[in-house]
Order: C-alpha cells, then structure tokens, then sequence
C-alpha cells in the first residue's frame, strides 16, 4: 500500500520478505528480522532479531535535528477505555547536549509523571534533581522523608563491612589500592552495634 492517507486491513497473518516483517495473528506476536518465534518470544508482542554480526542496533527512535524535539518511550496500563502513563524515557534535543530523563507516576499522590532520574550529556547522573553538578547528585526535597545514598551488604555474619570506596588513580578501585580512602561499617554480631572505619 503505498500514499500518505492510505489504510489497509489484513485479517489474516502476513509475512513481508520471508522474515523481514512478520505478524502471527493467533498469538498477536509481530517479528522484525525473524520469522520463527519461540515460546519465550511468544510472551513478547514485538521481537526484533539481528542477522548480522556487525549490527549494533536493532531499534531506533529518530527525531528531527531541531531544538525541543523528543524522543520517547512511555509505558502505560489499560483503565477501562483510557491508557495511564506510568513510566516514560524521554531524549530531548537541546542546544548544550543530548540528556536522557527518566520519569515514573507517584501511586501514592501523583497525577501525572514526574522526573525521578537524568543522565546528562556530560556524563552525571541527578537523582532527585534535573541539575546534576557531579558524577552522582543525589537529592530529595520531600519533608519528613528519609533521604540520601544507602549501601547495604546483605550479610549478617560478624565481620561482614559496607564499604563505601575513594580512588585517585587511573587504574580500577580495589580494596587494595592505596590511592585513596574507604569507609567502612563492620558487623560486630547479633544484638552487638557495629563499628565504623576510616581508613587511608
């Protein structure tokens, strides 16, 4: 079917290319790539398979090259007759760089989505914020509410640490470089507070 405003109805199931694009309308699965569909990717309404050994993407969302365009993927639930977005990721265009937001709906209070997390074109990541200035910016603005990074080892032996690790080297952080600093919690036994370490 070719034309700007042209519409056609297949009833049945339909196969473009010999796998190149393919609907099973018994299971409502759609193939790109693949013309064999597994049980697993039965679960899956959409499966997208690579033939190549060089390829390195299989799906794509192009936006125009101008500032304020948006690329996204949304995530919503059935209400009756409506769809509810509860989870979007956005990639806007903008003139200092190409971020990528994520954004989820509070259950608890919400009534539309918010921006939860940002990885910035530059590389830092803003929880809680928009703005990053760091590598890891974390922030929570809500009152009464408990807020910041929480590291837990989900060991509960004496002697078990949760380490938080400082490295000014080039080489990857080990416990055992000593180009830094650590901090770490060490479990003293059941019932026992435990210690905390500083290190350099």
């Amino acid at each position: 079917v070719i034309g700007t405003n042209a519409t056609s109805t297949i009833l049945g199931s339909f196969d473009v290319g010999n796998g190149g694009l393919v609907y099973d309308r018994y299971t409502g699965t759609a193939g790109v790539g693949t013309s064999i569909f597994s049980a697993a990717q039965n679960a899956s309404k959409l499966n997208i398979e690579s033939n190549g050994s060089g390829d390195t993407r299989q799906l794509s969302l192009i936006i125009p090259n101008a500032s304020g365009n948006t690329a996204s993927v949304n995530f919503g639930v059935s209400v009756g007759n409506a769809q509810v977005d509860v989870a979007r990721i956005t990639t806007p265009y903008l003139t200092t760089g190409v971020d990528m937001a994520f954004s989820t709906f509070d259950i608890t209070g919400g009534t539309s989505l918010t921006q939860k997390m940002v990885i910035k074109g530059d590389g830092n990541v803003g929880i809680g914020t928009t703005s990053p200035v760091t590598k890891l910016h974390v922030m929570d603005t809500g009152a009464g509410t408990f807020g910041g990074l929480s590291i837990q080892r989900s060991d509960s032996t004496t002697g078990s640490e949760a380490q938080l690790n400082f490295t000014v080297s080039t080489a990857q952080p080990t416990t055992a470089n000593s180009n830094g600093g650590r901090i770490s919690v060490i479990r003293q036994g059941a019932g026992a507070q435990s210690d905390m370490t500083f290190a350099l």
